[in-house]
């Protein structure tokens, strides 16, 4: 168990600041994963890959937590131009993103789970779940917020 922890305590931790209001928030959020995980990993099937048994149920866990709406009926608009924007306009853009959205492209982004893995262990359709990814990432490219 406390290999596991430190094997993924510091993605689990940029994702609890990534979704919290403040700090202490934070804190509250990573607690929570942090005595949630033993009963966790108890019923966690041997043929799923680690780092999606580890996203799925972080998604959950602050799903949960920060009482996020189930994705559904997520809209991508593709915009007319892109740009590349630097790390403080990344990060203000990822900052707006609405939060189920902002959750599901930074497990994506600090687990790599497949989108059929994530999808078919959280319950959610894998068409919403890739619909959230590209909504974030478009609003990221071009300025906007979903």
């Amino acid at each position: 168990m406390s290999d596991l922890w430190t094997s993924w305590r510091n993605p689990l931790w940029s994702l609890c600041v990534a979704m919290a209001a403040d700090n202490t928030q934070a804190i509250d959020l990573i607690k929570d994963l942090y005595a949630d995980m033993p009963s966790a990993v108890r019923g966690w099937a041997r043929d799923e890959p680690l780092c999606c048994l580890m996203a799925t149920w972080a998604f959950i866990r602050l799903r949960a937590n920060l009482e996020l709406p189930a994705l559904a009926g997520i809209e991508v608009t593709v915009p007319a131009t892109v740009e590349a924007p630097d790390a403080a306009s990344i990060s203000d853009r990822v900052n707006r993103l609405t939060p189920q959205v902002r959750l599901v492209y930074l497990i994506d982004l600090f687990f790599g789970c497949p989108a059929s893995t994530t999808a078919a262990l959280v319950g959610a359709s894998e068409r919403d779940l890739r619909q959230a990814r590209a909504s974030a990432v478009w609003s990221i490219v071009a300025g906007g917020a979903p």
